[in-house]
């Protein structure tokens, strides 16, 4: 049986409340960035001094990408957000330099507003998405053109209570990259998550060292078995610890996080600079974040907290 949550139940005037959260307003995007995006200043230099402060820049980067707006569009942006103008060439280097453990740790900052003393499971996955140029490949003596491709991997809290699915940990690779060393390698050390919790993913997880890793870290892993998993003692545990109905009841979750960034804010990667593409990765993930936190504030405010209607006083 699917687990229920409110996010499914189509209950009598939930949508009417639920899209109180204004995830789609402008302005309500732009302030929420400027309460969790911290004051960090440029480092000092001889040169000249930039038209825009750096934490400004990383404003309008995560804001450019919640909307999918095009940086020439940006100009007149951030002419009404700060009152200064500034060329769509000279923000395409600027962003060339920002520093994605910035926006990392605005997301961090929202997701534990939203996970603190409430109960959660952690699923990982990634998705692949295409950029604006291509690639030569050669394939059987033909030179064929591909649109190139990039990954994002991450690992988000679902919460029970509320149907919210919250960022915990974000990485981007190249778009042929393995989910599994990326996991143990980089997802993992680096988020922060609870210990005595569960965590979720599919086929791809499935290796000695992922289970070895994610217990020392005092996580259960519930990654589904490859066929034919039998042998040792670590592969032989993990699999008799496997719980396939908690595992269905999490199935295509992350397929809809995924999708929301899809359709809410796009996912088209104009940059070509290598670091370009690593922030555009990052802040695809807190701009997904801070809808998500819209959300979350409104349905505590309002204390839908379990899957029964709610009544209107005309009602």
């Amino acid at each position: 049986m699917a687990l229920k949550y409110p996010n499914k139940s189509k209950r009598a005037g939930y949508w009417r409340v639920y899209e109180r959260a204004k995830i789609n307003d402008f302005r309500v995007i732009y302030e929420e960035l400027c309460s969790i995006i911290p004051h960090v200043t440029h480092p000092v230099s001889h040169g000249p001094k930039p038209v825009l402060e750096l934490w400004q820049l990383y404003i309008l980067c995560a804001y450019c990408i919640s909307f999918d707006i095009k940086l020439r569009n940006l100009e007149a942006e951030c002419d009404l957000l700060f009152g200064r103008t500034i060329d769509h060439t000279n923000l395409s280097r600027w962003f060339s330099r920002l520093d994605e453990k910035i926006i990392d740790d605005a997301c961090e900052e929202l997701h534990q507003r939203m996970v603190h003393r409430r109960k959660i499971e952690y699923v990982v996955d990634s998705t692949a998405f295409t950029l604006t140029f291509y690639e030569q490949l050669m394939i059987r003596g033909l030179i064929l053109l591909k649109l190139v491709t990039w990954k994002l991997h991450v690992i988000v809290a679902y919460l029970p209570a509320l149907g919210l699915l919250s960022v915990a940990g974000a990485y981007a690779t190249y778009g042929d990259a393995h989910d599994s060393p990326v996991y143990r390698d980089h997802l993992l050390p680096s988020t922060n998550m609870r210990t005595d919790g569960r965590i979720h993913g599919d086929k791809a997880y499935w290796s000695i060292d992922n289970i070895q890793q994610t217990k020392s870290k005092g996580l259960t892993p519930n990654f589904v078995p490859k066929e034919g998993a039998d042998g040792g003692f670590v592969l032989g545990t993990a699999l008799q610890e496997y719980d396939e109905e908690a595992r269905k009841k999490f199935r295509g979750m992350v397929e809809g996080f995924f999708g929301g960034i899809a359709t809410r804010q796009g996912t088209k990667c104009r940059f070509r600079n290598h670091q370009s593409k690593v922030v555009f990765c990052h802040a695809m993930a807190l701009a997904q974040q801070v809808r998500t936190y819209l959300r979350f504030k409104v349905l505590t405010l309002l204390r839908l907290l379990a899957p029964t209607p709610i009544k209107y006083p005309h009602q």
